[in-house]
């Protein structure tokens, strides 16, 4: 915090560096009255430093006798001349201002260790103790902004968020750049309800770094949401001072319940009373409809009836402290309260936030899942999965619940309800879609998750339900976790398991099912597992399995089958062997299929594997050639004009051609529609104007092995300065290279 007086001081402080700066500008100038002018001056200001006590603000106090009590305080220069010359006031400077940074240094230093001691007492939570060690650091070095942004965040777990402000200016007065200070200062104004200040601070980040565009727009949500929170307060609070007749029932019903809460006598009778809270809560459920009633309920202490003291609070944890008395009539009190607090959390991470931090509630919420009733079981699940829909409310979750157990209870939530299971699974996969739950669940994953999934797996091509296509969803999400993602692909057994499931998979289909259950999921799931390191058995197997997949009418089914067999033969050329052995010339043929569809992807992918084809051996090609009469698909794809959104990958086609200039005779259909002109001028438009460097080096390898080929491709090559576009293209080169 920062007084008139210390603001003053600083002002004028920074008067006389300035004052200073100017003196030296003078003495350094070519001009000699400007010189004569400018020692005058510094003589003026050496004779008043000798009389200032002090040249600075409280702060960051800037005393001569400052250091005094140091044995190894650095003094400032002395002159003995009443006139000092241009030569000694400049060299005076320039060794005091070495002898300073020198001390400047050994301060920063001793500040640094006060700072860490104070990092370490703020994460143990002694904030009293932290504010104190990063205080006693600012007296050491006074100009550390880092000093002060911690003491703001300090001050801000103390709710002392003007202080905090004060702070955060003071850091940003030394370094207006320090973009922590705009984010504390944001947040303590969005604490003090300053709603449009905050926005303002935030927006100031931009300024600094404009790549910083997604977090301001973070923190920016999260004011709004607070400012919306606020107006909803207010809203109901003139409602209740109306006493309208909404909000004053609201507002009865939790009083009562919590006034006999508070006057229970006898526990004697806890099925009657049960049911007596379980009304009221199935009462309360209905009124909660809109915004403003279930801002109302988290107001008027709505989650206070779920922690005071009494049978409901007994019931709701009687799983947890193993008192069993309740479960044989507790059900439908559990069920109404459950249903209470999805009522009550719908669209409302404030609300949220509230109920996950009563006592225990986090710990009940998870032991419901628990419960032998089925209805309290599916209710629970409704619940999560109703919070899994937002992504605020799953960030809060994550602070809030154990992730590990959360998963495993919802893997397997043993209860008999179809729906109850996919929506079960559906809030996993709601879940997965954050990193944040990734890395919460990637530890032990092997130990705690792996077994269960491989149960799964033994499942897929034996069985059909909704559930099991979700469940083998979410472990596809999972697997873009880096760790996790090593951990299924290193796995012999799970990859043995995959296999099997597969091949059980490709059977299904064989007999009629045009996408057996979970089929995409576990051929996406082998694509992640392909692009880590994989044994070459491994890949002929799944290519093996996959052969008689090509023929999958289902798009989405198809261009999976496809993806992972160009995965396969572009890892092992010989898996290209496996599946021309396994198809023929019938595989092929399929493939030539896929070209001429209108599914840009497909047409990629079946030009992928017939690149792999051409690597692996052109004269298999024959059968393509054959198929592609006057290579008509091919000219098409190479001359497509649509936009680059659109069109496939021409790169991929040149490549094409290259194989095909390997296999004796296989250019004449080009020759015989006098088509080597056209060819030649598309590839060397590729060669000059694609935005692929790769596409660029396929063409060019192409065009020489098409002029190799055939002496026409050659001359239509000099015809159009082919040879001077090739040698000017420097990437091209490059790669050839």
């Amino acid at each position: 915090m920062q007084s008139a007086k210390e603001r003053q001081e600083l002002d004028t402080f920074l008067a006389k560096v300035d004052n200073f700066g100017d003196i030296i500008k003078g003495m350094i100038s070519g001009d000699v009255e400007t010189q004569q002018e400018a020692m005058k001056r510094a003589d003026s200001q050496l004779e008043n430093l000798k009389n200032d006590e002090k040249i600075g603000f409280n702060r960051t106090v800037i005393n001569k006798n400052a250091y005094a009590e140091d044995e190894n305080a650095i003094q400032g220069p002395t002159f003995t001349d009443q006139h000092t010359s241009q030569e000694a006031f400049l060299s005076a400077l320039e060794a005091d201002s070495q002898k300073r940074a020198e001390a400047r240094k050994e301060r920063n230093q001793k500040a640094s260790i006060l700072k860490d001691r104070g990092n370490e007492a703020f994460k143990s939570g002694d904030y009293n103790t932290a504010i104190k060690l990063y205080t006693e650091a600012t007296t050491v070095a006074k100009d550390m902004e880092a000093l002060y942004t911690n003491r703001a965040a300090a001050f801000m777990k103390q709710e002392r968020y003007q202080d905090a402000i004060d702070d955060c200016d003071f850091a940003l007065m030394i370094d207006e750049k320090w973009v922590k200070a705009h984010v504390f200062k944001g947040r303590s104004l969005q604490k003090l309800k300053q709603f449009d200040d905050a926005s303002i601070e935030f927006k100031k980040i931009l300024k600094i770094d404009e790549k910083k565009f997604k977090l301001v727009e973070g923190y920016i949500k999260e004011v709004e949401a607070d400012r919306h929170e606020h107006e909803l307060e207010k809203t109901t609070k003139i409602q209740l001072e109306n006493e309208e007749l909404e909000a004053k029932s609201i507002s009865k019903v939790i009083g009562t319940i919590r006034s006999r809460l508070s006057d229970e006598k006898s526990c004697a009778d806890w099925s009657g009373g049960l049911m007596y809270y379980a009304g009221g809560f199935r009462v309360l459920q209905t009124k909660l409809a809109n915004d403003e009633a279930r801002t109302l309920f988290r107001t008027q202490g709505g989650f206070k009836m779920f922690s005071d003291k009494g049978s409901v609070n007994k019931c709701l944890t009687c799983r947890l402290s193993g008192s069993h008395e309740f479960l044989s009539h507790a059900s439908e009190l559990v069920s109404a309260a459950v249903c209470l607090f999805t009522a009550a959390c719908l669209h409302s991470p404030a609300n949220v936030k509230a109920l996950l931090i009563e006592p225990n509630i986090p710990e009940i919420l998870l032991s419901f899942l628990e419960w032998s009733d089925d209805q309290v079981k599916r209710d629970t699940i409704a619940f999560f999965h109703e919070l899994s829909l937002d992504d605020d409310n799953r960030s809060l979750l994550y602070g809030s619940l154990d992730c590990k157990r959360l998963t495993v209870l919802l893997l397997k939530p043993n209860t008999r309800k179809a729906d109850a299971n996919s929506s079960a699974a559906a809030t996993l996969c709601n879940l997965s879609l954050d990193k944040k739950f990734k890395n919460l669940v990637q530890h032990d994953f092997d130990g705690f998750l792996l077994p269960m999934f491989q149960d799964y797996l033994e499942e897929v091509g034996k069985e059909s339900y909704e559930a099991l296509t979700l469940r083998m969803r979410f472990l596809v999400q999972l697997v873009d976790n880096f760790l996790i993602a090593s951990v299924i692909s290193s796995n012999e057994e799970f990859k043995d398991d995959c296999v099997k499931s597969l091949g059980r998979c490709v059977v299904c289909f064989k007999n009629g099912l045009s996408n057996p259950c979970a089929m995409e999921e576990l051929l996406r799931l082998i694509a992640v597992m392909l692009s880590n390191n994989q044994t070459e058995s491994f890949c002929r197997q799944i290519t093996s399995c996959l052969c008689p997949a090509i023929r999958a009418k289902d798009v989405e089914l198809l261009t999976k089958v496809i993806t992972v067999l160009s995965l396969t033969m572009g890892k092992f050329m010989g898996c290209v062997d496996v599946m021309l052995s396994e198809g023929g010339s019938s595989g092929i043929k399929q493939i030539y299929k896929l070209m001429k569809q209108n599914d840009l992807r497909l047409k990629t992918l079946a030009l992928k594997i017939l690149c792999c084809i051409g690597q692996y051996d052109s004269n298999r090609l024959r059968a393509f050639i054959k198929l592609d009469k006057g290579y008509e698909t091919i000219s098409e794809m190479l001359h497509d004009d649509q936009s680059d959104a659109a069109k496939v990958n021409q790169g991929h086609v040149a490549l094409l051609l290259g194989y095909l200039a390997n296999v004796p005779g296989a250019l004449d259909a080009f020759t015989k529609n006098d088509m080597e002109g056209s060819i030649v001028r598309q590839l060397l438009v590729l060669c000059r104007d694609s935005k692929s460097k790769q596409a660029r080096a396929n063409s060019a390898i192409a065009l020489g092995k098409l002029a190799k080929a055939d002496m026409r491709f050659l001359e239509n090559l000099r015809k159009y300065d082919g040879i001077n576009i090739l040698a000017r293209n420097k990437p091209i080169v490059e790669l050839l290279n």
